[in-house]
């Protein structure tokens, strides 16, 4: 299982702040992942749409669309971070 969670608004977006999913074969990075998010169609299509908008943690430590990603891993999706 990986565990997904989603913070800020995508959370709002989606109507979840979590999930697991079993990890299939198809699933090995995080590119792949988003991928597989998207094809769900509705919220999820719109909000991986443009995954250049989109930041990745891997158990705790920011990475890039090409991380592997194993069983028992957590997956946190978030917005850029700004402010002033």
């Amino acid at each position: 299982m990986i565990k997904i969670v989603y913070s800020s608004w995508l959370s709002t977006r989606l109507n979840k702040s979590s999930e697991e999913i079993t990890q299939s074969s198809a699933i090995t990075d995080v590119k792949s992942l988003i991928s597989f998010l998207r094809e769900r169609k509705g919220e999820f299509e719109s909000v991986f749409k443009n995954d250049t908008i989109i930041h990745a943690s891997l158990n705790g430590k920011i990475i890039t669309p090409e991380t592997a990603i194993h069983s028992g891993d957590e997956i946190i999706f978030f917005a850029p971070i700004a402010g002033g």
